[in-house]
C-alpha cells in the first residue's frame, strides 16, 4: 500500500454583529466519499464534514473584507459559543499505477485566527494499492491458503490409516471365521463319509444266510 498526505485549509467570517472569532473549542472533520473506478483508474467523490464550535467576543464590529472566506450566517448560538457544519466537496483522481483498495482518513485538525477570519486546518491521508504490487498480495494469499490445505490434508491422513488398519484387522477376522467355518463343514463330510461305510458292512452282513447272525447294529457299537 501507498500513503500521500497533504494539508487542507478553509476560512469562515461571521456575521458582524455577533463579534469576531477568538478561538475554536471543538473541531471535527469527516471525510465521507464513495469510491469508483473510472477509465481503470479509483476515483473518490465526496465531501469533509466540518463541525466546529466557535468561541466569539459577542460584540458587534464594524464592516470587514470577507475575501475568500465562507460567510456563516446561520450558527447554533450559546452565549459567547457559535455551533455550526459545513460540507467541503472532493474529488480525488488516482495515478495510473493506483489499484482498489483506496480509503482516506482526516487528521490533526487545527485552527488560525486572523481578525475577522477563523481558518481550520486538517490533515489528509490516503492509502491505495499499487499496480504489482497488488498482485504480488494475491499470490502471497494463494500460497497461504494452498499451505493452509496442505496442513488440513497432513491432519487428515492419520485418520485415513487408522481407518486402513481397522478395515484389515476386520478383513482378518473374517478370513478366520471362515476358515473355521471350512475346517468344521470338512469335519462333518468326513462323518457322514464314515456313517456312510458303516451302512454299507451292516446291510451286507444282514443279507448272510443262516448260521451268520443278521441283527442289525452299527460297526463302532461293538467292542472288539
Amino acid at each position: 500500500m501507498k500513503q500521500v498526505n497533504w494539508y487542507m485549509k478553509e476560512s469562515f467570517v461571521f456575521p458582524a454583529e455577533i463579534g469576531q472569532p477568538t478561538k475554536a473549542e471543538e473541531i471535527q472533520v469527516t471525510p465521507r466519499f464513495t469510491a469508483e473506478t473510472v477509465e481503470g483508474r479509483p476515483k473518490l467523490t465526496g465531501i469533509y464534514h466540518l463541525a466546529v464550535t466557535v468561541n466569539l467576543t459577542g460584540e458587534k464590529v464594524e464592516s470587514y473584507d470577507v475575501g475568500e472566506s465562507v460567510v456563516i450566517d446561520d450558527l447554533d448560538l450559546n452565549e459567547n459559543n457559535g455551533y455550526f457544519e459545513y460540507a467541503l466537496p472532493f474529488n480525488i483522481d488516482f495515478p495510473p499505477e493506483a489499484e482498489n483498495p483506496v480509503d482516506i482518513e482526516t487528521l490533526n485538525p487545527s485552527f488560525e485566527v486572523q481578525g475577522h477570519h477563523l481558518s481550520v486546518l486538517w490533515e489528509v491521508s490516503c492509502t491505495y494499492a499499487e499496480a504489482g504490487i497488488a498482485q504480488e498480495n494475491k499470490k502471497a494469499q494463494k500460497v497461504k491458503e494452498e499451505a493452509q490445505e496442505e496442513v488440513v490434508v497432513a491432519k487428515e491422513e492419520p485418520v485415513e490409516s487408522k481407518q486402513e488398519a481397522q478395515n484389515s484387522e476386520e478383513q482378518e477376522v473374517q478370513n478366520q471365521e471362515e476358515s473355521e467355518a471350512t475346517s468344521k463343514s470338512a469335519e462333518v463330510v468326513v462323518a457322514t463319509s464314515a456313517s456312510t461305510q458303516d451302512d454299507e458292512v451292516l446291510d451286507f452282513i444282514a443279507e448272510l444266510e443262516d448260521g451268520i447272525s443278521a441283527t442289525s447294529f452299527r460297526l463302532n457299537d461293538v467292542l472288539v
